[in-house]
């Protein structure tokens, strides 16, 4: 038969273990941490140094099209973006001129 006394050591070895477990990860997690952030401040001055001028860096291909392809897709839409609202501009303003011109003259065939 079970006592309390036997449940009580059961949680106390319990609670041990998930003691020495949680270390354990919190050790192994704070590791990786420093890993990944080490790693990326080596990543960031490899890429600042290839941005400074130093062109036998090897980036990666994600580095690359963000560095090459990127900023070229963003001036490319920005000049297409221009010319369709200059194009919308323009016809706006033909619609407008035209409504305005049918306007006045109704209103002047009316007084006349």
């Amino acid at each position: 038969m079970t006592t309390m006394k036997d449940i009580r050591d059961d949680f106390l070895k319990i609670k041990s273990n998930y003691i020495q477990e949680n270390k354990k990860i919190k050790a192994e997690w704070q590791s990786a941490k420093e890993e990944v952030i080490l790693k990326s401040e080596k990543d960031c001055e490899r890429i600042q140094k290839y941005l400074d001028g130093e062109k036998n860096i090897q980036l990666t291909m994600i580095e690359s099209f963000f560095i090459k392809v990127f900023p070229k897709i963003f001036w490319v839409l920005a000049i297409v973006l221009s010319i369709v609202w200059a194009i919308i501009g323009a016809f706006s303003w033909i619609f407008i001129t035209i409504i305005i011109s049918i306007l006045v003259w109704c209103i002047l065939s009316k007084i006349i």
